[in-house]
């Protein structure tokens, strides 16, 4: 069993989702109640369940609610990122896409040899993804690579998950930092922090940003690593033929 393809898929949700919605509820939580009424709550769901005569919750019930709590946030987060995703990043997967197309459907002279390997089989699917620009169909032509990849090098395109899963991660902390920002700026006086709130809002800033940085840089990267291994697929050279060794005859 391959471990490397079955964790990105069955764990999506859990990168994208649990993860920065477990996050932003325990930092949210921390500004607002401070570090120790945090791990009661986080911990209990009550800030009086250490104390002398009162029961905590059960552990079982407690982690499913945090679990289910976070899944919620992240994925209502998510909803606003991928709104702003497709307003500021999307145009930049899908002009790759078209310079990407430009060298592969328009080749240069020394690759239009038709015994070329790249240009036969498999590198029809760049003709179709170009055709698909101008159809209803064009939004989709990036999952549509994906899956192309994802049947020709599944370890290739579990990778390539595990930085699409990445990516609304850190868009959802994106939002929540900024929706944190702004309820310390509007209510200074309510928070644990009240004295420090110049700085927590510096902080949050700060991490606001550095978000924005590392969504940015995973488009990019999984961007060039969902084109590269298409066209490296196209080619033929796929997982099973890469991972065959020469016999010490077919080197004589």
């Amino acid at each position: 069993m391959n471990i490397s393809v079955i964790i990105p898929q069955l764990f999506y949700d859990l990168i994208g989702r649990i993860i920065p919605g477990a996050g932003l509820v325990s930092l949210t939580a921390l500004l607002l109640l401070g570090p120790d009424v945090t791990v009661q709550v986080v911990t209990t769901w009550s800030t009086g369940a250490l104390s002398p005569g009162h029961t905590a919750a059960p552990f079982a019930f407690v982690l499913l609610g945090n679990l289910l709590i976070s899944y919620l946030i992240g994925s209502l987060l998510g909803g606003i990122w991928f709104r702003i995703y497709r307003l500021m990043l999307a145009s930049y997967g899908e002009s790759s896409l078209d310079s990407f197309l430009a060298m592969v459907v328009k080749p240069d002279q020394t690759n239009r040899d038709t015994s070329n390997s790249c240009l036969a089989g498999d590198s029809r699917i760049f003709t179709f993804l170009d055709k698909l620009k101008k159809s209803p169909y064009s939004n989709a032509r990036i999952d549509l690579l994906y899956d192309f990849v994802h049947l020709k090098c599944p370890t290739a395109a579990a990778r390539i998950a595990k930085l699409r899963a990445e990516q609304p991660m850190s868009g959802v902390l994106v939002v929540g930092y900024l929706l944190l920002l702004i309820m310390m700026l509007l209510t200074p006086g309510q928070a644990y922090f009240a004295g420090d709130v110049r700085l927590v809002a510096a902080l949050l800033l700060a991490l606001t940003l550095i978000a924005g940085f590392l969504a940015w840089h995973l488009e990019k990267r999984a961007t060039a690593a969902l084109f590269f291994t298409g066209y490296i697929s196209s080619c033929g050279i796929t997982e099973s033929s890469a991972e065959k060794v020469p016999e010490e005859n077919d080197a004589q």
